[in-house]
């Protein structure tokens, strides 16, 4: 998605949970073109390749919303990390936003950044950043966003007389917009790609389509990518347990459906060890 881009096609999520489907691919208006232009105006895909590979790199699967799971798991990595004399470094794989109640908070605690010097975050775009941008765009996009969104309305005080996009607009922090604008793609150590959704298969990362990066499922699933990471991803929920099967890696857990939010850490060499936090806990 280049500056000079004014059109990008997606899939319509045609359900309540926002996933995307088989239908017709449709545009997206000029200005919703403009709030994602952030995504090109920064690198697309971070490199973390020359990172010193002694210490784990942990990833965080789809929060959505649920902050408070989010804020243990920040405790458990921080404990695991100073245990290893290690900085914490954490991806988190995107859908941090929506379903959960908490969505607002969930973004000053990004905002506010990491709690300890020589830490490092970096939260990657997911599909339902990109549905809410979205719905700031346009009444349509708004109506779209709302089955999956009702719960983030709701954590920005928005009550059911005040459920529009116009609310929401004047709702959402700037410094919430603008740091959702601004979140990257894809970020690769030597021997690990960090995605949303996963990849397409047999299509170079940089041809990688936002479309594929942020929704895709069964491709990806079906076959080995041609790329030379193991993917790790979240976006298709499990039942409490992350998946590890041939070229990936899925720690989304579904926090917000299983009450279980799940990290992995990941050392050059070495096998992936997985933390995690449940509300039975």
């Amino acid at each position: 998605m280049g500056r000079k881009a004014t059109r990008i096609k997606v899939r319509r999520a045609v359900n309540a949970g926002g996933a995307a489907t088989n239908g017709k691919f449709i545009d997206r208006s000029r200005r919703a073109i403009g709030k994602l232009a952030r995504l090109a105006s920064r690198a697309r895909h971070v490199d973390w390749r020359q990172k010193d590979d002694r210490f784990p790199v942990y990833a965080i699967g789809d929060v959505h919303g649920m902050a408070e799971l989010l804020e243990r798991l920040l405790d458990k990595i921080g404990r695991d990390a100073k245990k290893l004399g290690s900085p914490a470094r954490i991806v988190f794989l995107g859908d941090v936003v929506n379903r959960g109640p908490d969505t607002r908070r969930v973004l000053d605690i990004f905002i506010d950044g990491p709690r300890h010097v020589g830490d490092e975050w970096l939260v990657l775009c997911g599909n339902h950043e990109i549905s809410l941008l979205e719905a700031l765009s346009s009444d349509d996009a708004f109506d779209r966003f709302v089955p999956k969104g009702l719960n983030t309305l709701r954590s920005y005080g928005l009550g059911r007389d005040s459920i529009n996009r116009k609310a929401l607009k004047a709702a959402l922090p700037s410094a919430h917009r603008h740091f959702l604008e601004a979140l990257p793609l894809t970020c690769r150590t030597r021997s690990h790609l960090f995605v949303h959704a996963g990849v397409r298969p047999g299509r170079p990362l940089k041809r990688q389509k936002v479309a594929d990066l942020t929704t895709i499922r069964d491709p990806f699933f079906e076959g080995a990518t041609g790329l030379p990471w193991t993917v790790v991803h979240g976006h298709t929920p499990t039942s409490g347990r992350p998946f590890v099967g041939g070229n990936r890696i899925c720690i989304d857990t579904g926090a917000c459906i299983t009450g279980v939010l799940t990290a992995v850490a990941i050392t050059e060499g070495e096998k992936p060890r997985f933390l995690s936090v449940s509300n039975d806990d």
